[in-house]
């Protein structure tokens, strides 16, 4: 297949345990088409087959949109997915979301509950012992270096899921920033972050009209909470993993986890690097 299409011009590789809530800030930016679904396009040889023409149906197209992408949560764990997407689109621009080992299998094992996949007695040792593929598809480290055999840094932008959860406007930025998108959007979500800017150059207002001001930010703030009381966003995997940091693990299953992916984030160190051993506590050997 000849690399003659060029409507794509991202692809988000984000983890099914990491992508979601930084997945919801993306769709929001209008100059974004994306796919309603994951197509598995390059993950699944007999989907491919079907063609570009196919896949590109795929992407919804609207007034405003300049820049198409997938966001997908199987081609990072996907062996064939890196050199396909490279040979079909060479000039895309990709990012990842990756997640502490420790917390993904514990993020596949709440989701293996809540659709019944395993039952509630089930124990977290037992479910990875039932599913060792969970175990393979939270090797980060592994992963990222097979895409980056075909990527610069410069093309292949990575974060961490804690970074997103705590700094929000900057990975969001972040991403518009490698993608050359917009960065002055702000998704709904976050624009109670952002704070009401002053204009220096003109007359400062006076004590009446920074009192409305003020009641107005504080009118915005309630209602931004309560739209996400009465409908928050629907980022079911994003609060697996809340409830997922909450299970404990027991010594003998902790050491192991950390003896398996121990040079799995030693290579993410050098991949990234960031000393990520550390941040992920896999420093006490």
């Amino acid at each position: 297949m000849h690399a003659r299409h060029t409507l794509v011009s991202f692809f988000g590789l984000g983890s099914a345990t990491a992508a979601p809530l930084l997945y919801t800030y993306i769709k929001e930016h209008p100059q974004v088409g994306l796919t309603e679904v994951d197509t598995n396009f390059f993950s699944d040889a007999k989907i491919f087959a079907k063609g570009l023409d196919w896949y590109e149906n795929h992407f919804a197209k609207g007034e405003g949109i300049s820049l198409y992408g997938e966001l997908a949560s199987n081609y990072l764990a996907s062996t064939q997915s890196a050199g396909l997407i490279a040979r079909t689109y060479p000039n895309a621009k990709l990012f990842a979301i990756i997640e502490n080992p420790l917390v993904s299998v514990r993020v596949d094992y709440v989701e293996a509950r809540r659709s019944g996949k395993i039952n509630a007695k089930t124990s977290l040792a037992m479910f990875l012992k039932l599913h060792p593929e969970v175990l393979l598809r939270a090797a980060y480290g592994r992963q990222l270096a097979h895409y980056f055999s075909y990527y610069s840094p410069n093309d292949f932008l990575v974060l961490l899921a804690a970074d997103v959860r705590k700094k929000p406007l900057e990975s969001i930025k972040a991403v518009y920033t490698h993608l050359e998108l917009e960065t002055t959007f702000v998704p709904s979500s976050l624009r109670h972050l952002v704070p009401i800017e002053i204009d220096d150059t003109k007359k400062k207002p006076g004590l009446i009209k920074r009192f409305v001001l003020l009641i107005k930010r504080g009118v915005k703030f309630f209602y931004t909470k309560l739209r996400g009381v009465v409908k928050p966003p629907e980022v079911p995997i994003e609060t697996a993993s809340v409830i997922a940091r909450k299970i404990p693990l027991s010594p003998e299953l902790e050491k192991f986890l950390k003896d398996y992916y121990r040079k799995d984030v030693k290579q993410l160190n050098s991949l990234l690097h960031r000393n990520v051993e550390s941040e992920w506590g896999f420093d006490d050997e």
